[in-house]
């Protein structure tokens, strides 16, 4: 192990040398070629060039008075976070403006302080993590484009890092990039607007990233948000505390814009995957069941029951398109499945619009429930849902017309409905299936069954919940339903 004094020699020589480099391309600053934004980056590395010096003077009195300290990995986590945020902003300014000038003889002093700057940068870098010689400039590759588009919250109390974090991202193509100074003004706009990423910085006064990732995966609304944790620290159980709380990823400061590129596109690309199982999730399921379908276990007979409900007033749709089995045997496959397909899309939009939840389609029939999963308080509830089902089925019928006439085809409709008790729940083994059971269920299908086409038939029970709210024909004669008898319908035909 090196001695004390030589390490401390090994620290000042570099920070001495960034320092010296630093000041010679200010000299430019007079002259033309160097313009405002230039002047402004140089100032900014310089700015950290005269703190890292003071940082490394205390580290060399230091070494001087105590002996024992030989190692630098004994660094105690604050100055190894102070150093690292340092040497990170003087890295990547100095290599922003690497990539902004061009190769004219014009720059030739500037561009060699620059490598010179960012050659003891990272000598210091890796002294500090006691890692092999550095790398030469030319010899690390190019940041690959994350090819996203992504709109992300940069949060870091140090504004060195906020500024060439949030240039380097808005450099992408596609992304968009707001920052906050704190925690607590993070959460404030996390809370305001909509973020695809949370880049959260480690070390903040007054709330610190722990806490508000904290904040952070126990909302309801916010949990889903991915977050990459930012820190000059390095000691791995920061990492690991950090994805136990939920984080994506971490990265450590200072930034390598190749990995800083690769953690953002891998993250948002999982989140993408993420959002598109569960939107398909939706698609097969209520919101509530599909909730509770991640943690659905069916060999547990306790998991089978939690989705077991009796639901008392529910208000259960069937349709059915008249003829269909007959077309399929006249038309291509590809056309009857778009035909069909139209038709079904169009009985979803209606369905989300009456915020009714469709059970399922079995080949051309249309199965839909007003009443879950969230089961009615009281019995206004329950009147209100039959409601929206019968508003729903009269626009059936007007999509099905306007589509005849759009398609010159001559589609016909038959719909039954039914109010009354239902159980619910999930079954099956492999590919989980919402369904319904019960009396109710059989007779709404006995009303669309044996309905009339383009007509809505609907039982009494139906008819008693609404008949103030719309316009009714008795059915005659009586129809006999199958296992109930005689059993007295009517029409459903407007709106009163």
């Amino acid at each position: 192990m090196i001695d004390n004094m030589d390490r401390g020699h090994d620290l000042l020589t570099p920070s001495q040398t960034i320092l010296a480099s630093i000041e010679s391309i200010l000299k430019y600053s007079e002259a033309e070629i160097l313009n405002q934004d230039m002047i402004s980056d140089f100032n900014r590395i310089f700015t950290a060039a005269k703190q890292l010096s003071v940082l490394i003077e205390k580290l060399c009195a230091d070494f001087k008075t105590n002996r024992e300290k030989i190692n630098l990995a004994t660094l105690d986590s604050d100055m190894r976070h102070k150093l690292r945020n340092k040497l990170g902003a003087i890295i990547g300014y100095a290599e922003m403006v690497l990539e902004d000038i061009d190769n004219s003889s014009l720059y030739s002093d500037i561009r060699s302080n620059l490598q010179q700057i960012l050659q003891s940068a990272r000598w210091l870098l890796l002294l500090i993590q006691e890692f092999s010689p550095p790398v030469e400039h030319d010899d690390i590759p190019a940041a690959a484009p994350c090819g996203v588009t992504a709109s992300i919250l940069l949060v870091d109390d140090d504004e060195n890092n906020r500024v060439l974090l949030s240039r380097r991202l808005n450099k992408e193509p596609g992304f968009k990039v707001d920052v906050a100074e704190n925690g607590k003004q993070a959460l404030d706009k996390i809370r305001n607007k909509v973020f695809d990423l949370i880049l959260l910085d480690v070390c903040m006064p007054e709330m610190n990233g722990f806490e508000v990732l904290q904040v952070l995966k126990t909302d309801k609304l916010l949990k889903n948000i991915p977050v990459i944790m930012i820190s000059a620290l390095d000691e791995i159980e920061n990492v690991v505390r950090c994805i136990e709380m939920g984080a994506e990823d971490y990265l450590q400061k200072p930034y390598h814009q190749v990995i800083l590129n690769a953690k953002i596109s891998a993250t948002l690309e999982r989140q993408r995957l993420h959002e598109k199982s569960e939107k398909l999730l939706l698609n097969i399921f209520p919101q509530e069941i599909a909730e509770q379908l991640k943690d659905y276990n069916p060999e547990n007979r306790d998991d089978i029951r939690k989705f077991s409900n009796r639901f008392e007033e529910v208000t259960v749709l069937f349709s059915d398109l008249v003829g269909f089995t007959e077309l399929a045997a006249k038309i291509s496959a590809e056309n009857l499945v778009e035909k069909l397909n139209q038709i079904v899309s169009a009985f979803d939009d209606l369905t989300k619009k009456h915020g009714l939840e469709k059970i399922k389609t079995i080949g051309d029939a249309y199965m839909l429930v007003g009443g879950l999963p969230t089961p009615s308080k009281n019995h206004a509830e329950a009147v209100a849902n039959a409601e929206a089902v019968a508003n729903l089925a009269l626009e059936m019928l007007e999509e099905v017309r306007q589509f005849n006439q759009k398609n010159n085809d001559d589609f016909k409709i038959r719909i039954g409905i039914h109010t009354g008790t239902v159980v619910a729940g999930v079954i099956g083994k492999n590919k989980f299936v919402y369904d319904l059971w019960g009396d109710t269920v059989n007779i709404a299908s006995r009303m669309e069954q044996q309905g009339i086409s383009n007509k809505i038939q609907v039982s009494r029970k139906t008819y008693e919940y609404i008949t103030d709210k719309f316009i009714f024909k008795q059915r005659h004669p009586t129809i006999d339903v199958k296992g109930k008898g005689k059993m007295v319908t009517y029409f459903l035909t407007e709106i009163k």
